[in-house]
């Protein structure tokens, strides 16, 4: 028998990210939401298999342990950590894959839809605003660019995101622009 729950609620997640951050946060969580909610449901409409309940969720909860793991690392894998002690191992996976650099794992390209979406919306969001992916990437290596290496990686990492933002500028048959996307989210 699976050991797999049944999704938590908008509200659950909702209670959790409120409970465990500040409103900084949360409020960066509903932008990221917005954003993956909208591409998901275009997608869907393209074809695209999208379970939007899990896009909904995961999105909420992208950082749930973000205050949390401020000091200590970790970000994403004590939150994915949590949510499997509670049954939600999906939830857990992707959270999981959102960061940033996890856009250079070799089998990305293969990734579900819900992963590839909640990293990619994450990336459009600048604290609580929509960004252009060259806007969120100058702050990313203005904010945590520390070490040559770092910066690399999130150079190396922007690069991928604009491929795939191609990819589904493609699929949608759209510009994804920042005013496109706060017009219709």
């Amino acid at each position: 028998m699976s050991t797999q729950k049944k999704l938590p609620s908008h509200k659950q997640c909702l209670n959790w990210i409120q409970e465990k951050n500040p409103a900084n946060i949360v409020q960066h969580s509903l932008q990221v939401n917005k954003v993956a909610m909208f591409l998901g449901k275009k997608l869907q409409e393209k074809g695209q298999k999208i379970d939007l309940e899990l896009l909904d969720r995961a999105s909420l909860l992208h950082d749930l342990d973000k205050f949390e793991t401020l000091k200590t690392g970790n970000h994403g894998f004590t939150a994915g950590k949590w949510l499997r002690k509670k049954g939600f191992k999906r939830i857990a996976e992707v959270i999981e894959h959102h960061l940033t650099n996890r856009i250079l794992d070799s089998d990305f390209n293969e990734w579900p839809w819900e992963d590839k979406l909640v990293n990619y919306s994450d990336r459009r969001i600048v604290h609580t605003k929509i960004a252009s992916l060259k806007e969120r990437f100058a702050y990313l290596i203005q904010t945590y660019g520390t070490t040559p290496e770092r910066k690399n990686t999130l150079k190396k990492a922007g690069q991928k995101f604009l491929k795939f933002e191609t990819q589904l500028k493609k699929i949608l048959k759209s510009s994804l622009s920042s005013n496109q996307l706060k017009k219709q989210i």
